[in-house]
């Protein structure tokens, strides 16, 4: 099922809209959304390579999101100095041809950071993908005293990331879009940056998982 795209644009808008605390901020989340206009083309294209992506896997056969605990399999016990607390959270769900699947793990770090790895599988929901992070895919930035955010290219087939930093919270967060399939985001607390998140990004199997 495809998407269309002025109702994605003015999804994306109104997250950015829903933020805006002050007039500047308002003003930021109007050039997000004429950026996203000027984009259009290149947002379409994206959408018709997505469903195609999908249409070659129901080809073979792979219809359904991957069951929680496989998914699981691609988030460490462990990642650059977090260790696991807790049990793991994941759940699949069926009804009729929607299918979704999620899992997630909590960390601790040692120095009293707290980090979420959070790995979602949209196979066979591309709208519902293209509402929780088609955003990622555009050329997007804002910063001000509350936040440094931006869009980059991770450098993987049919896929985008948004990092972002929460300055007074120190809350850094960091968003991947994998093959037109999966959503993974990752937070962690008491950080400067989004360097150790996207490092921790890296110490997944991103290129696997963009490649199903």
């Amino acid at each position: 099922m495809g998407y269309s795209l002025p109702i994605l644009v003015g999804c994306i808008a109104v997250t950015f809209l829903s933020c805006g605390e002050n007039l500047r901020q308002t003003q930021e989340a109007a050039k997000a959304l004429s950026t996203m206009a000027e984009h259009a083309p290149k947002m379409e294209a994206l959408q018709k390579q997505i469903e195609q992506r999908q249409a070659e896997r129901r080809a073979k056969g792979d219809t359904t999101a991957m069951h929680y605990e496989k998914l699981l399999e691609y988030i460490p016990s462990s990642v650059n100095g977090f260790s696991s607390v807790g049990e793991p959270e994941g759940s699949t769900s069926t009804m009729g041809d929607f299918s979704l699947s999620t899992a997630k793990r909590t960390y601790q770090g040692s120095d009293g950071a707290e980090l979420t790895i959070e790995l979602v599988d949209y196979n066979a929901n591309a709208a519902a993908l293209a509402l929780a992070g088609m955003g990622v895919f555009l050329n997007v930035s804002v910063d001000n005293p509350e936040e440094r955010s931006r869009t980059f290219d991770p450098q993987l087939p049919t896929s985008g990331a948004w990092e972002s930093l929460k300055k007074r919270s120190h809350i850094a967060e960091v968003t991947y879009v994998l093959g037109g399939r999966f959503l993974l985001h990752i937070t962690a607390t008491k950080q400067e940056s989004t360097d150790r998140v996207k490092a921790i990004a890296q110490q997944l199997n991103l290129r696997a998982l963009a490649s199903m």
